[in-house]
């Protein structure tokens, strides 16, 4: 539920959760207030706060990219990318982790390439994908509208 109302623009709502989240577990809390900080634009502390996790996962090394990208440090968001493909390369990473990195750093190509592996297997991302904040820089793309025809969520 915290993601939804982060979705949603509903914040105050978005950190109320993120409390109960917390008391599930440390890390839910922990991760569900990184995407506070990231809806938000607080690229800095975000960086910061992610730096500071002692096993990154590849959903962390994503969303430090997309930081590191919107601060401007694109040789670090790049490198952190490198990460996240390595680990899909050796397991499955859910599709909407480098999708939403990559949108978040402007290679929109390699974001829809993501987003169309998914397609037909995960429908978590589509389920999310016309709210996802994450995918924002996709949605005036014509193959996004395109991908919402397919999947049902929009007029064909």
């Amino acid at each position: 539920a915290p993601l939804s109302f982060i979705f949603l623009g509903r914040m105050d709502e978005a950190r109320g959760a993120c409390v109960v989240a917390g008391e599930v577990g440390a890390a839910l809390g922990h991760r569900c207030r990184t995407h506070i900080m990231y809806a938000e634009g607080q690229y800095g502390p975000l960086i910061d706060t992610l730096r500071a996790v002692s096993a990154p996962t590849p959903w962390t090394h994503a969303l430090l990219a997309a930081a590191l990208a919107r601060s401007g440090r694109t040789a670090d968001a790049q490198r952190e990318a490198g990460l996240v493909e390595a680990a899909a390369r050796a397991r499955y990473v859910d599709e909407r982790i480098p999708a939403g990195m990559y949108a978040a750093m402007g290679d929109h190509d390699r974001a829809f390439a993501w987003l169309e592996r998914g397609f037909e297997s995960n429908a978590a991302i589509l389920a999310y994908m016309n709210v996802d904040n994450r995918l924002a820089p996709l949605r005036p793309d014509r193959r996004f509208r395109v991908m919402l025809r397919r999947a049902g969520l929009a007029p064909q």
